[in-house]
């Protein structure tokens, strides 16, 4: 998967890569968008480093018994939310 891969930040409801530019702009709620636009920029700011996370944490589970349920159960979702990234 190819992202900006420079450190994301929110300035306002605003997401830049830093030096690189604007990645998203969340509405304000009288410019049409949500009440929880806010909390949406903190969660997509932080959308990098949650792939990267669920990227480890496959890996992790790789090294695991695989023959027991929630290794499997636990890397199903781990695969499921990686796919949903892309």
């Amino acid at each position: 998967m190819s992202y900006t891969k420079d450190k994301w930040i929110k300035q306002g409801s605003t997401i830049s890569a830093f030096g690189r530019g604007i990645i998203a702009k969340c509405p304000l709620p009288q410019d049409g968008g949500v009440m929880e636009v806010v909390a949406n920029a903190h969660l997509i700011v932080a959308a990098p480093d949650l792939y990267e996370a669920c990227l480890s944490a496959l890996g992790v589970m790789a090294t695991l018994d695989q023959g027991k349920g929630w290794v499997k159960e636990i890397s199903g979702v781990i695969q499921k939310a990686l796919a949903k990234a892309l």
